[in-house]
């Protein structure tokens, strides 16, 4: 697999029964209304660590990776689109958002 220098970057991946666990908790509770609030997992690590665990989850292995430091988002979303059954515009917009850390700063839900 092909993959950009900034899959280094840092995510905080979240199980989907907490996601929907915190969004009802979030209509029971009026101060939350019109609220940005920041959810995250109780682990932090790099995008191409998470892709190597979903690997080893789905197949048994872990991805071979050769990162390139030349891989544009717009060419990472059309290699994203050649490997995958995933859309141009969905990946596109799943490139653009591994280009920042996705990390929890704001931890008032942790409350």
């Amino acid at each position: 697999m092909v993959t950009p220098k900034w899959l280094e970057n840092n995510v905080q991946p979240i199980h989907i029964s907490d996601v929907t666990y915190y969004l009802e908790k979030c209509l029971e509770v009026d101060e939350t209304r019109n609220e940005y609030l920041e959810i995250g997992g109780p682990e932090v690590l790099s995008y191409s660590n998470l892709l190597k665990r979903v690997g080893k989850l789905a197949k048994d292995r872990e991805p071979f990776m050769i990162e390139v430091p030349v891989l544009t988002p717009k060419l990472s979303s059309y290699w994203m689109r050649l490997v995958t059954d995933v859309n141009y515009n969905l990946a596109r917009s799943l490139v653009d958002s591994i280009k920042q850390d996705m990390v929890v700063k704001d931890h008032k839900m942790d409350k």
